[in-house]
């Protein structure tokens, strides 16, 4: 795929943004090194349940229409009464004005999370079961101040 020794019909382009870059390659390397040796996945799963569980917890025990849920280490939350939900057409249910107070309230406290108007959120394998409680204590005091 040499540019220079090609032309015409046996010309073929390649590009990418990391295409030919050794670090990129050492980078990707070590990534499949550490999802193959660590138990990377068993980790981020056990703490996206965990995230799921104390939420809808919280959600419940304060009377709060929202539900959490997602799957492995992905979660989301939804913020409406209609339970449970089923499939994605339920996302147009969701209080979008809630949701957007959710988010700055989080983002406001240290907690990212993907799109202000359906809140979805990612576990990685830098995160710990504190950060699990601190997520979940801080929707909890946003929940007991807006409920």
């Amino acid at each position: 795929m040499d540019h220079t020794k090609y032309s015409g019909t046996a010309y073929a382009y390649h590009g990418g943004t990391f295409a030919a870059n050794p670090t990129s390659l050492a980078a990707g390397l070590a990534t499949i090194d550490v999802l193959e040796h660590f138990p990377v996945y068993d980790h981020i799963d056990k703490l996206g349940k965990q995230t799921r569980e104390r939420l809808n917890s919280t959600f419940e025990g304060l009377h709060f229409p929202a539900q959490a849920t997602g799957l492995g280490s992905l979660f989301s939350i939804h913020l409406t009464d209609k339970k449970p939900i089923r499939d994605a057409s339920c996302l147009t249910l969701s209080d979008r004005i809630q949701s957007r107070k959710m988010f700055n309230y989080l983002l406001e406290n240290g907690i990212l999370i993907l799109q202000p108007d359906v809140l979805h959120g990612a576990i990685s394998y830098a995160h710990t079961e504190s950060d699990v409680s601190y997520l979940t204590s801080t929707r909890e005091r946003y929940v007991k101040n807006n409920n």
